[in-house]
């Protein structure tokens, strides 16, 4: 059963804003060069882990999206990415409604937001993120990288 129903992302990167509303068990992404299927991925770790790649540390100032600091420079408003995950409780968790969401929002000054669902507690919200062990692994850039990573490759003709 799949664990996680919804991903929202806004201002990272090259996201401004995106939403996947239908969650599966696989989820393939397809497109062009630079049209953010990476930072996708990128997110997903900065949500779990607190690192934007493998070795990368978050840096508001590099993972923020460019068009959102424009826009908050204008509007003299607070500049926030974020991340919110709505997830199925598949453990049935007494402590944990049917489904519900967890936000995290990263600001200028490194601080870190975390807002849930209502009716659930702080404690048990942590509690069932820390049972959570998300493994980022980077975008496939070819044959080589299977030889690398996996010590092999196929080709396929």
């Amino acid at each position: 059963m799949n664990i996680i129903s919804k991903i929202e992302i806004n201002y990272f990167r090259s996201i401004y804003s995106a939403s996947f509303n239908s969650v599966n068990h696989l989820n393939v992404f397809v497109g062009g060069n630079d049209a953010g299927k990476s930072n996708i991925l990128r997110a997903l770790n900065l949500f779990f882990n607190g690192k934007t790649e493998l070795n990368t540390p978050y840096d508001f100032f590099q993972d923020i999206t460019k068009y959102r600091v424009e826009e908050a420079r204008e509007a003299k408003g607070r500049v926030t990415l974020w991340v919110k995950i709505t997830f199925r409780n598949i453990d049935n968790w007494s402590s944990l409604p049917k489904t519900f969401y967890i936000k995290k929002s990263w600001d200028r000054n490194g601080d870190i937001t975390l807002t849930h669902e209502k009716g659930t507690k702080l404690g048990t919200i942590t509690k069932f993120l820390n049972k959570i062990t998300f493994h980022y692994v980077p975008a496939i850039r070819g044959r080589e990288t299977f030889r690398i990573i996996w010590g092999w490759y196929t080709i396929v003709y």
